[in-house]
């Protein structure tokens, strides 16, 4: 029987499934990446960033998901890096764009699922006051949320997101993340728990 587009499709669905519950993802791909790839592989994000030391594995997990992938240079030797996205020509763009002095900010944040008010908030910055924005967001956020009658529960949720948010009563970042969270506890579940529980043990 001829394999039509919705059985790959049905097919390609069954292997991301298994690849989620069988956690091989969290033996390959360092836990602020997983959600990155788990985004990608289910649409929700046009393009990811994944460091990783295992090239080989992981380019085969790619390949069991679907995915398009173009490996980059790393700082460390050791260390891999990929653009990962379902379309080629997404991936083509993002390197053209990571390669460009003057390239747009949000449109290279768009491509990596980023709102564009957090992307603006961010490449206003230089480059110490990125680093102290970075530091110092939490506990600010934290205080706005009390402020702003918003659930401080998001705040966990934003240490899972794939960017920083500019501010913690940004509403596009809190839509982003609530849609965020329940794609990854309807595909792979348990990981947004670990994650958080790997936060914790790390502060």
């Amino acid at each position: 029987m001829a394999e039509t587009p919705l059985r790959r499709n049905v097919a390609s669905a069954e292997v991301r499934s298994g690849i989620y519950r069988s956690g091989v993802l969290e033996a390959h791909v360092d836990r602020h990446d997983i959600q990155s790839l788990v985004l990608v592989a289910e649409g929700a994000k046009p393009v990811g960033h994944i460091r990783t030391y295992t090239g080989e594995a992981v380019e085969q997990l790619f390949k069991d998901l679907g995915l398009e992938y173009v490996s980059l240079k790393s700082g460390d030797g050791n260390k891999r890096s990929y653009y990962i996205s379902r379309s080629r020509n997404l991936i083509e763009r993002a390197l053209v764009l990571s390669l460009s002095d003057d390239s747009d900010a949000v449109e290279a944040g768009a491509l990596l699922g980023y709102e564009p008010c957090c992307v603006k908030a961010y490449a206003a910055k230089d480059s110490m006051g990125r680093n102290l924005h970075t530091v110092m967001l939490y506990e600010r956020m934290e205080s706005e949320m009390r402020l702003a009658g918003t659930d401080s529960n998001l705040l966990n949720i934003f240490t899972l997101n794939t960017y920083i948010p500019c501010s913690g009563s940004c509403e596009a970042s809190i839509a982003h993340a609530r849609t965020n969270k329940k794609l990854l506890d309807e595909v792979y579940p348990g990981l947004t728990q670990r994650m958080l529980n790997h936060e914790r043990r790390s502060t």
